[in-house]
Order: structure tokens, then sequence, then C-alpha cells
């Protein structure tokens, strides 16, 4: 049993072919507290896994972006001196791109990882494209359209020093963990000759006039960087109702908003809590099971890596009419934090065999998804009489995971314990 829940739940959390990972759903109130394993799943990136990130972070990031982040240039006003005042990209559609180059991530007690990043900022349209930054300067009669170019290539070192500190938190009324980001500097680095300004005289003599309010610039595009940060730590939506109870949203336009609490925002859940159709398994069977997946209870910065636990749940959303109804359930546990978790560290056939991620699953999480999944009918499959040849095609067509090989070189894969 426990090899086949095993089996299943790796299919459903690791990913499934590509039709295999639809049919999920929100949980309404979300997965039970009271009914979750603690520690049933355990994680560590090792040392190892933390120099593979710095090698491949920014490789990782350009093959999702297409090359780079673009973060969003909302319009604004400043006082630039001298009578003079300037609206900074008055119609919107102004962004800044961001190209990592090098990152250096150093795990730090008790919760923290401090990042370091070499980045080439500059301004640029919609489609990440070099673009001048439209600028409205006002003086006492009259209006001025400027054009800023934003670009760290234009003078001095090309690379911008981009620095910040992740916070790993866990909350201690729900024991989810949840990631915060603290002092981040995004645009300190960037020197006076990195902005020109030009466009007529008066442009002119406000870019002889940028050292007094470069700060005030620089500053609002570190505000929109911190700000674009939310959208990762955040719980986001389109309506209230995809907020917990006591939170609204504050989407507007039908552009995605944040989930906040007054001014605070309800932080992402790290993992997986959704409510799952088994046709997801296979499209012979019927059903729903509540899954859950989500850091929480404990997350330690120690001996160069980082070690995470990880709730885990699997309830039926009913009981199915093919299972008796009087099976108890097996215990929640306690599961202790594992010292194995820290002590594994190499990799059988991995090149080189340094592990870069250590998973343990409990036998515990393992007993409540296997019964979890039997209860809600997952393991009731009829396939009539007659002999059933066995193969890679039929196993796929019960778990379509199965079928699924990951397109990257073996020597450009993590090592997985």
């Amino acid at each position: 049993m426990r090899v086949l829940a095993l089996s299943a739940a790796v299919c459903l959390f690791l990913g499934c072919s590509d039709s295999g990972c639809s049919g999920m759903e929100p949980i309404p109130d979300g997965f039970p507290l009271d009914r979750r394993v603690e520690n049933g799943v355990q994680a560590r990136l090792t040392p190892d896994g933390v120099d593979f990130l710095e090698a491949t972070l920014a490789e990782i990031v350009g093959s999702l972006t297409g090359g780079t982040l673009l973060f969003p240039i909302p319009p604004s006003s400043q006082d630039v001196g001298a009578g003079l005042s300037a609206d900074i990209c008055p119609d919107g559609g102004c962004f800044i791109s961001i190209e990592i180059l090098t990152v250096n991530l150093v795990p730090t007690p008790p919760n923290q990882l401090r990042i370091h990043m070499n980045v080439i900022a500059f301004a640029a349209d919609e489609s990440g494209n070099v673009a001048q930054l439209p600028i409205i300067i006002h003086d006492w009669l009259f209006d001025h359209d400027c054009g800023a170019n934003i670009d760290t290539r234009l003078a001095g070192s090309p690379e911008l020093p981009v620095t910040g500190t992740i916070v790993f938190v866990v909350d201690t009324e729900t024991g989810y963990t949840s990631i915060d980001f603290m002092e981040l500097d995004a645009t300190s680095g960037f020197e006076n000759d990195d902005i020109d300004i030009d466009g007529g005289i008066i442009c002119e003599i406000v870019d002889l006039l940028k050292g007094l309010f470069i700060d005030q610039l620089t500053g609002a595009l570190n505000d929109q960087l911190v700000g674009a940060m939310e959208g990762f730590t955040c719980m986001s939506c389109m309506e209230p109702g995809d907020c917990p109870p006591e939170a609204t949203c504050d989407a507007e336009g039908g552009e995605e908003g944040i989930c906040r609490v007054g001014e605070e925002c309800v932080p992402s859940l790290l993992g997986l809590e959704r409510r799952m159709e088994l046709a997801v398994i296979t499209p012979l069977l019927n059903g729903r099971l509540d899954l859950l997946v989500a850091a929480g209870g404990y997350a330690d910065a120690a001996e160069g890596g980082l070690s995470l636990g990880i709730y885990g749940g699997a309830e039926a959303t009913e009981p199915a009419v093919c299972v008796p109804h009087d099976v108890p359930p097996p215990p929640l546990g306690p599961v202790p934090q594992s010292p194995t978790i820290y002590a594994a560290s190499e990799c059988a056939g991995c090149t080189p065999r340094e592990a870069h991620l250590v998973l343990g699953v409990s036998e515990t999480f393992l007993n409540r998804f296997g019964y979890g999944l039997h209860q809600s009918g997952g393991l009731c499959l009829s396939l009539g009489g007659g002999a059933l040849p066995i193969s890679s095609g039929t196993l796929g067509l019960i778990m379509p995971c199965l079928l699924y090989t990951s397109p990257s070189p073996r020597d450009q894969r993590p090592n997985l314990v």
C-alpha cells in the first residue's frame, strides 16, 4: 500500500503528463489544520545544492522569462528643483528590464537566505527592448516633452548590485512557512551617468540637475521592484472570494490584485493545497481528494544549506460507495524533525555524487495519503475479464506521469536523494 501511495503521490505532486495535472481547484476554507501531518515531508537544500542554484539561477530565470525580468514603472511625479517638476511615464507602459549576470546565495542562521546579484538594468518597452522613459517637465509657463535613457551600461561599470535577504517565517497560528523580503536594495548602485535626459534645452537643464533628484528617481524604481516582489510572496486574487474570510482583495479594473488584512498582504502558501478530481490519475476513476503539501513547521538555515519542514495531508471529500466506511484513519503522528536529512549528502549514480536536494517522506504521511486515496475511491478500479497486457502504455493509462521523462540532459539536472 505504501509503495502505491508513494507512486500516486509522486504522480500528483511532482508533475504528470501534458494533460495529467488538470482538474484541481481551491479547497473551500482550506485544508483542516487538525488533519495535517507535520513534517510529513522534509526537505534540505544542501551546500552543493546552493552552489548549483548559484550557477544555474540566471539560466533558469532566463528560460522562464525569455531572457530578462520586466518590472512595470507606474506614472509618478517628482520635484526636480529650480521651480521645475516632472511627470514620469505619464501614460504608463514603462518598464525596467533586468538581466541577471551572477548570483551569490548565503544561508544564514537561523532562517535567512542572503542574496547578492549583479545585473544589467535598463528602461524598456513591454517587449523588453531598450526604450526611453517619457518625462514631461513643467516650468512656470510651459510643458516640455523629454526622454530619459536609463541603462547601467551607459557609464562606469555595467553591473548593478542587487542585495536583499529572504526570511522564512513560520506563522505562530497556522504553522505554515512564508517568505518575507528584507533590506531589498536594487537601485543604490545607479550612477549619475547611467541616466541621460534629452529632448530640448529644458531637458538638458534637467539632465544637469539630475544629481539633485536621482535618489528620488531610483528610490521610486526600488519601491516598484519591492512591490513587484509581493507578486511572488503574497496571495493573489481577482475577487474577494479568492482570499481568506478576514482579508480583502485590492484588485481593480480586471487586473490581478493581492489579498490583504489591513495594509499587510496575506502570504502565499509555499506548496499545494487543492481539491483534485481523481480523473487526474486515470479517466476510469470518479471522486475527489483534498491534498496538501506545503512548507511549515520549521525552517532552518544551517551548515551551509536550508532545511524545511513540510505539512502533508490527504482527505476524501466524502467516502466512496465502493469502500467500507468503518475503517479508522491511521494516526497523524507526530513526526519528529529528521537528523537524516542533514546527514544524507551523497546521491548514488549521480555525477557528481553530492546531492543537491534531499527529500524525506514519512511513513505516517504515506499511510494518510493511502487512506485518503482509498476512501475517495481512488483504488476502486474494475478492468473486466480477459488478459490485460502490462506495458508502459498500460501503466500510463493508470498513472500518466509514469510516461514523463525530463527533457534536460542528465548532467544538467539537479541531484536528488
